[in-house]
């Protein structure tokens, strides 16, 4: 008895098995596809007549079936229905499965229905194509995909590859506020959207000025963000220290606008809560008579006439008992007419009598220049 022929035939059989592999498969499958490796799987990929079924394809890669289903994506155009032209098989395990017509960096993004601009052109590609961007979906669909090689699986929304700066306090689309062009300005918010309209001086403000900084360390590069939400402005009060004490009530409108606290409304702030009441011709004069330009609205000196007025009679009636105090002869009403009646000139060393009683007053007492053009009424002689 031959012993060695059942080791000739085992032989015989793995050289002709060999020869059909030869024959029958043109190279080794890439490692992706390493697990259909074998004779018998062939039909797994290929039709009857050999060539490969984009269908057969599909079956395994269920995301990108519904994908195509949906319209959705490069591989939903009509010019990239054949697997093969962009993937090629049988060239060996470490062989890229991607053809890149032009190169990878010249890959025309614009075909996958995502246009990069902005500061997206400047990206690496793998910047945002990492396996944790990817979704669920195409995890949940295709478990055995290398998903540190793959392409597909990135949802459009900003939130895909960037953290939610804002903590969930506003709604994560975040295209309704930022561009491409960069975050920071919030080029597309318009505050007349929110409840607190944005006007005068508030437009020019700093966001952070009202909306605080909060500080949660999420993480080594974003360790505080920016509160939106919950700012109380219903009082200007409730951003803005109340400089009068209480002392004009709460309602900062009521004197002022958004164009500047000294910007105060003419005919609505009322003097007489302060302690100089505005009477007779005081109260036609213009604000900045008195509140010039550069001078702080309180502290202003008023006790006397003379701290706004000049002294229009140059020292002439300061021997008078009240110092030639201005109302003992005008009142606010105006200067003329004069209080100072004729029963008052008989307390001169000089009382009007007879025909003197009839005559005006700047009959006698008339016009003078002083020493530097300056003009008075001389009443002492």
């Amino acid at each position: 008895m031959d012993i060695l022929k059942p080791i000739r035939i085992i032989l015989l059989l793995m050289f002709i098995y060999g020869i059909s592999q030869a024959q029958l498969s043109p190279g080794e499958l890439s490692k992706p596809h390493a697990f259909l490796d074998g004779i018998e799987n062939c039909n797994k990929c290929h039709g009857f007549d050999q060539k490969l079924s984009p269908d057969k394809c599909l079956a395994c890669h269920i995301y990108l079936a519904d994908r195509r289903k949906q319209g959705l994506g490069m591989h939903a155009n009509s010019s990239y229905r054949n697997c093969e032209d962009c993937h090629v098989e049988h060239q060996g395990k470490d062989f890229e499965l991607i053809f890149w017509k032009d190169g990878q960096e010249k890959f025309d993004h614009n075909l996958t229905r995502y246009i990069l601009d902005g500061k997206h052109l400047s990206v690496k590609c793998r910047d945002c194509h990492q396996s944790k961007n990817i979704s669920q979906d195409i995890v949940t669909k295709e478990p055995k995909k290398n998903f540190s090689t793959t392409f597909q699986g990135l949802g459009q929304e900003c939130t895909t590859c960037h953290a939610d700066e804002h903590r969930g306090q506003i709604s994560a689309k975040c295209s309704t506020c930022h561009t491409t062009a960069g975050w920071k300005s919030p080029a597309k918010f318009d505050h007349a959207s929110v409840k607190f309209k944005l006007t005068g001086k508030h437009i020019t403000i700093a966001c952070d000025k009202c909306h605080p900084l909060i500080v949660d360390n999420r993480s080594e590069k974003d360790k505080d963000y920016l509160k939106l939400t919950g700012i109380q402005s219903a009082k200007c009060l409730d951003c803005h220290k109340d400089v009068h004490n209480s002392k004009f009530g709460q309602n900062c409108e009521g004197c002022h606008d958004t164009d500047g606290w000294s910007n105060v409304a003419r005919g609505q702030f009322d003097h007489s809560k302060t302690r100089f009441a505005l009477l007779g011709a005081h109260s036609r004069v213009a604000c900045e008579k008195c509140h010039t330009p550069g001078k702080p609205f309180k502290g202003l000196k008023y006790e006397k006439c003379q701290d706004c007025h000049r002294d229009y009679h140059k020292g002439q009636f300061a021997s008078r008992l009240q110092a030639g105090a201005c109302e003992e002869c005008h009142t606010v009403d105006g200067y003329l007419p004069t209080r100072f009646s004729v029963a008052a000139h008989a307390e001169t060393k000089y009382p009007l009598q007879g025909s003197h009683l009839a005559i005006a007053c700047n009959a006698c007492h008339q016009k003078e220049l002083l020493t530097g053009n300056v003009e008075t009424i001389k009443f002492k002689f």
